[in-house]
């Protein structure tokens, strides 16, 4: 309620979050992405998804987990299992985070926003976890049911069928340091639209420094 002089921006921004699966927030910094972040969106992408935050912080061996467990913990942390996922357990199927969020899937909780705020920190960490993640990431937006289950389709009752067919809607926001956005080339090999839906957040207007002091 005390968020003010960005209603563009915030406008702006949900409307690629919707459109697009990938977005890239860019910004040079103290611009206040984390604020548009936090006070800005959020509350909207609550009303209409599920979103989960995820700060990972500069690695630190042997203190630090990996980019992809920390992520697989905030989201059994904010989520329960659909008791109708279950059955995934009988298919021995691996442990991927396309599954994770499978098992989180209900008709009140079909969509999912992913959002990595401050993500150039992504980069401090070995790149053996940054290429699973990478992999992980784009295995969860761009796959709608995995070779892996397809294969045992067979052996699925009529419910069970339905439930994998009825897909989820997983998206990714990504806020990175204007002076860090070469950083995400490195992610083109698994994730060739990272650069393509951006959006920049600039400084304050002088009309959007008089919102911000007259509290509209």
């Amino acid at each position: 309620d005390l968020f003010f002089g960005r209603d563009r921006d915030i406008e702006d921004l949900l409307d690629l979050v919707w459109l697009e699966k990938l977005v890239v927030l860019f910004g040079k910094s103290g611009y206040g992405k984390s604020s548009l972040i936090n006070a800005g969106i959020l509350p909207e992408i609550e009303a209409e998804a599920v979103p989960i935050v995820v700060r990972l912080g500069s690695y630190v061996a042997g203190q630090t987990p990996a980019p992809l467990d920390n992520l697989r913990l905030k989201i059994n942390e904010l989520l329960e299992d659909n008791p109708e996922a279950a059955f995934l357990d009988a298919l021995n199927l691996p442990s991927t985070l396309w599954q994770q969020v499978k098992r989180k899937q209900s008709p009140q909780q079909r969509r999912f926003v992913l959002i990595f705020d401050q993500f150039e920190e992504f980069f401090t960490y070995p790149l053996a976890e940054q290429q699973a993640f990478k992999e992980q990431i784009a295995d969860l937006l761009y796959t709608e049911v995995s070779q892996t289950v397809r294969n045992q389709n067979d052996t699925l009752n009529a419910s069970q069928q339905a439930f994998i067919a009825s897909a989820f809607d997983a998206k990714v926001l990504l806020a990175i340091r204007a002076d860090r956005m070469s950083l995400l080339d490195s992610m083109k090999d698994k994730l060739p639209a990272i650069l393509q839906k951006r959006y920049e957040l600039k400084g304050l207007s002088e009309a959007q420094k008089r919102a911000i002091i007259e509290g509209r």
